[in-house]
This record gives C-alpha cells, sequence and structure tokens, in this order.
C-alpha cells in the first residue's frame, strides 16, 4: 500500500493496474481485506498479487474481486490497451 500511496501523491493519477508483492503471508484476513479494500477504492482496474503475497489474499481477490484479479507469476504478459 505504501509504494501505491507515493505513486499516487507522486503522480497525481490514479493506479491502472498494481502488480506487486504483497508480503502477506500469513497476514490475518481482516488485514487483507482493508489491503485490497484500499487498491479498489484508489481506482485499481487490476491487482495481480505475485512473489510473496500468500495464498490469503490470493484468495480473497479471486472470491471477492473477480473482475480485478489477475494470477501473477515468472512470464506473465498483460496486453494493457488504452
Amino acid at each position: 500500500m505504501n509504494l501505491v500511496n507515493q505513486a499516487v501523491r507522486d503522480l497525481g493519477i490514479k493506479p491502472y493496474l498494481v502488480l506487486v508483492g504483497f508480503h502477506m503471508l500469513g497476514a490475518p484476513l481482516q488485514d487483507v481485506k482493508e489491503v485490497a479494500s484500499r487498491l479498489v477504492e484508489k481506482g485499481s482496474k487490476g491487482i495481480y498479487p505475485i512473489h510473496r503475497s500468500g495464498d490469503t489474499i490470493r484468495n480473497y481477490l479471486a472470491n471477492s474481486y473477480r473482475d480485478k484479479y489477475g494470477d501473477g507469476g515468472s512470464g506473465l504478459e498483460i496486453d494493457i490497451q488504452g
């Protein structure tokens, strides 16, 4: 969240896509819900948890934000058209 907040402050725009290692392995579900909710509130169209994110955030996003969740990993290619 800190990186997203900093980018929003520095650039003055909403995040289109968040592709990061959330480092939430073992985090309580409430923390995961809060992070996901904040990213959606900031306008993220896609959320891709990669390394060290943990299954809790992956499962929560896949079930609660299906339209925004993307499964990330090595070799992932994302086509962004704008």
